[in-house]
């Protein structure tokens, strides 16, 4: 008798459909890992390089422009304003960024000083001017 003609026992014919099921579980996995989901593909959309993000003038007013309308709704701390004005390259941002959250900053009476290395003499004069003794 060949081994083809054998009777399987009922043990055997569940593993080999075990073994089918799970044959067909790992190419349904290798399919799955080479498309990307909805929510992967939006959030490699939402994840720019910070560092480039002042590659051109009219971004970084888009951005200045989205920073201003969520900071009626942020608090921030000195030291993570300073991140954010680490990014941003250009001084006329930079200023008006300061212009938008030195009052959003909770701890801008004791540590604001951490955010006037990011300006010039001259600007830190032109911000005094124009928000007081607050800055």
């Amino acid at each position: 008798i060949g081994e083809s003609d054998a009777v399987q026992t009922p043990s055997v014919r569940s593993q080999d459909k075990q073994g089918a099921s799970r044959a067909s579980r790992k190419s349904n996995k290798s399919s799955d890992e080479q498309e990307t989901s909805p929510l992967e593909k939006v959030s490699l959309r939402l994840k720019p390089d910070l560092l480039d993000i002042e590659q051109t003038t009219s971004a970084g007013w888009d951005v200045l422009w989205v920073l201003r309308s969520l900071s009626a709704h942020v608090w921030l701390r000195c030291n993570q304003f300073r991140e954010l004005l680490c990014i941003l390259h250009d001084r006329k941002l930079r200023a008006e960024a300061l212009v938008s959250f030195c009052l959003r900053c909770v701890d801008w009476p004791m540590n604001g000083k951490m955010c006037r290395p990011k300006f010039t003499e001259a600007d830190w004069l032109e911000l005094r001017s124009k928000l007081g003794g607050v800055v």
